[in-house]
């Protein structure tokens, strides 16, 4: 809760039900109700909300509920689906990850194989800076046969690999689009999360 004293800040943001595009098998279902606002109180007002710039643990808070990854940790920290509906490692080094279709941005489009290349190609762009290129820097290349598959080459064996994946406050995937119209993504956000971002109100 928030204080009388206004000690700590809120910030809005709204609702969307993406439970039908993301819904991880072998979850029992809840009741859902679509819209409406959730209001966090915090400690601090967060730094950003780009994943690959903003570090700080307020930050990540919002992070992680606007932006999905290829996949996530169950309850037994294992990595299971999430964007990725199954993967498959050929080789200690190569990867190769089958998409989740019909999966939205919350501007409206399809996310596609190209938007994941996109996403760890910036993530290591020296121009960027990145606090968390080391993620991904054992990514020695990675290819897009078609729109839902992304094959992942590794420089070399690392086997922390798919757990680094499974953090959407770091490998959240993102929009190339909304990078380029506003150079960054600190005051906007455009994931494919269970919360869509709609204002910034200090």
């Amino acid at each position: 809760m928030v204080d009388a004293q206004g000690h700590r800040k809120i910030l809005i943001i709204a609702v969307i039900f993406l439970a039908a595009v993301l819904a991880v098998p072998g979850v029992p279902s809840v009741a859902q109700t679509r819209g409406g606002e959730l209001r966090l109180g915090l400690q601090s007002e967060p730094l950003g909300l780009d994943p690959h710039l903003d570090t700080n643990k307020t930050s990540i808070n919002y992070i992680e509920h606007l932006y999905s990854g290829l996949v996530q940790l169950d309850a037994k920290l294992n990595p299971v689906p999430d964007l990725a509906t199954a993967w498959k490692q050929h080789n200690p080094t190569t990867y190769e990850f089958t998409l989740r279709r019909g999966v939205k941005f919350h501007s409206g489009r399809e996310l596609t194989s190209e938007d994941v290349k996109y996403t760890f190609q910036r993530a290591v762009d020296p121009t960027v800076k990145s606090a968390k290129a080391d993620y991904f820097r054992p990514i020695k290349e990675i290819q897009t046969p078609d729109p839902y598959t992304v094959r992942i080459i590794l420089a070399q064996p690392f086997a922390p690999f798919l757990t680094y994946l499974a953090m959407p406050g770091t490998a959240g995937i993102v929009a190339k689009e909304t990078v380029e119209r506003h150079g960054n993504l600190k005051r906007v956000a455009n994931g494919t999360g269970p919360f869509m971002f709609e204002e910034w109100a200090p």
